[in-house]
């Protein structure tokens, strides 16, 4: 059983402690700063290599070269669009329990670490890993597919409002837990059918509420309850026109949820969203 005192508290989002509320400007200047300090890691490496009497050594050079000028005209295009882009509220104040249209965007990071944000570019939630270690880096991806998986859920002010947690093994059940126990479930089918992914959604007394039955490449999706209603829809590419302005990131993915989900289905879904979508980028 999950242990029920659940701390707040997360390096983005967070009030009172000096950090500030992400938004989409942020999370352009946060990956402008990884891609600066990897493209001034590149650097280092030259000078070492010439600091150490290698220079004939080419193959050791070039690699490094194309790697700091690519990382370094990433990071000024990054860091133009957070200069550039404006954060707006659109229509009333938005949060994790309210919110029908999100955008998930993943930050760099070993393992899990998504942004949940609203249309106008606030943040609404967000769900990372806690395994977010940096020997995690170097594992290959086969591995992170099948390694334990505990991840949390978090509002715009940091707080932990549930938990996803899947044991060893590529088809283990993903579990949602809150304070009050487990609220939850997606179980993946071990059935092998080419180019699909299947399962089926539970909820908190292990009824099934919904079938999965999507293709793997998760450009776009829907999941629809046994009464005919969408629960949930995904898309992956260019937002819509009003958005663009803001989320300029080719393959964005958007998320749309039914506008009467309870909070359990609610944190369901976004946490098997996350899940698949995790997938593209690892």
């Amino acid at each position: 059983m999950l242990s029920n005192s659940f701390r707040g508290g997360t390096l983005i989002g967070r009030k009172g402690n000096g950090w500030w509320i992400m938004n989409i400007k942020q999370y352009y200047r946060r990956h402008a700063f990884v891609q600066f300090t990897v493209a001034c890691v590149c650097i280092l490496g030259i000078v070492m290599l010439i600091g150490m009497g290698v220079k004939r050594k080419w193959e050791l050079f070039i690699p490094l070269v194309v790697f700091s000028l690519f990382f370094f005209s990433t990071s000024w295009l990054n860091f133009k669009r957070g200069t550039e882009v404006k954060v707006e509220k659109i229509g009333r104040v938005t949060d994790i329990k309210s919110v029908q249209e999100c955008i998930l965007l993943q930050l760099p990071a070993a393992d899990a670490h998504l942004l949940l944000l609203d249309p106008g570019g606030l943040l609404v939630g967000e769900i990372r890993s806690k395994r977010n270690y940096w020997l995690a880096w170097l594992y290959p991806r086969f591995m992170k597919e099948l390694w334990k998986k505990h991840w949390t859920l978090h509002n715009a002010e940091g707080e932990v409002i549930a938990h996803y947690k899947r044991s060893f093994g590529k088809y283990s059940t993903l579990y949602v837990y809150n304070k009050e126990g487990v609220i939850g479930a997606y179980r993946e089918k071990d059935t092998f059918r080419l180019a699909r992914i299947s399962g089926s959604l539970f909820n908190r007394e292990q009824e099934e509420i919904a079938e999965v039955n999507i293709e793997d490449n998760l450009y776009h999706y829907r999941i629809i309850n046994e009464n005919g209603e969408q629960l949930v829809e995904f898309n992956r590419g260019w937002v819509p026109l009003g958005w663009s302005k803001r989320f300029r990131e080719a393959d964005t993915p958007v998320i749309l949820l039914h506008s009467h989900l309870d909070e359990h289905t609610r944190y369901l879904l976004l946490g098997v969203a996350a899940y698949f979508t995790h997938r593209l980028y690892k």
